[in-house]
């Protein structure tokens, strides 16, 4: 063979090599878009809770939290399909199981009794009320010094121990922006505090309606509330695990997400 021809062959010999890589590597990425387009769907119930969990302009999912579990979802291989709810009638979508999952929710022994909850919870949070700024109640050491006034909280909250005292008035209030709503009625003196499941973003709230010299945040005795993602009976037997690895994962990556938020 010619030396002219020995080069010919090698660069012939280069292309074809480079034309199998090239499809190799095509195969992958075809492969990888239909491991995807056939990941399963999990269905996830969310209200609303700036900025956590939102309802964007488009209708679509926005908020810190259902960035994060967007992350978990993927690791667990699943496609995350998010629907809007208010508070309580997401509880009730997750009890009669026409949702897998609902985000953001505290523990109850009532709720225990009726959902799938993950050992681990997906955030920590601190407790609190929100008074005027001319409010009597400065501090709070138990639930004695919250009865003399009528506190405000949503439909379906998870109360702390504290705020379970039946001797204290509660008027609850469903439907969409149940903290801007709540804020409204405190500062028209229709109730006396505004009961926050987190003290952080309930001062974001104020923060953002421009009410930070008219309210103030005070805490409630009770130590830390966790809140979890839950699932319904079925799916958790089906995914509990999965979830939780998920979640260790992630954590582990991205760092812990309740510090992150707000």
């Amino acid at each position: 063979m010619t030396k002219r021809g020995a080069i010919f062959m090698n660069c012939t010999d280069g292309l074809i090599d480079l034309f199998r890589k090239a499809r190799f590597i095509a195969a992958l990425g075809f492969f990888g878009i239909l491991i995807s387009a056939n990941a399963q769907d999990i269905k996830v119930g969310y209200f609303e809770l700036q900025p956590r969990s939102i309802l964007g302009k488009a209708g679509n999912a926005e908020g810190s939290a259902i960035e994060r579990f967007i992350d978990i979802a993927k690791n667990m291989g699943m496609n995350p399909v998010f629907v809007y709810y208010p508070f309580a009638r997401m509880m009730f979508e997750l009890e009669h199981q026409n949702i897998d999952v609902a985000l953001i929710m505290g523990k109850s022994p009532e709720r225990e009794a009726k959902f799938y909850y993950p050992t681990l919870p997906f955030y920590t949070v601190h407790a609190g009320l929100i008074v005027r700024a001319g409010s009597p109640l400065t501090t709070i050491k138990s639930s004695e010094d919250i009865k003399p006034f009528n506190v405000g909280a949503m439909l379906g909250a998870a109360l702390t121990p504290t705020m379970r005292d039946d001797g204290i008035r509660k008027e609850f209030l469903s439907g969409e922006n149940f903290y801007i709503r709540n804020i409204e009625k405190l500062l028209l003196n229709r109730i006396d505090a505004v009961y926050a499941s987190d003290q952080d973003e309930a001062r974001m709230h104020l923060k953002a309606l421009g009410k930070e010299k008219e309210a103030r945040v005070i805490a409630l005795p009770d130590p830390p509330t966790k809140l979890f993602n839950v699932f319904n009976k079925e799916k958790g037997v089906l995914w509990g695990e999965k979830y939780l690895q998920a979640l260790e994962a992630v954590t582990k990556e991205k760092g812990d997400y309740g510090g992150k938020a707000p």
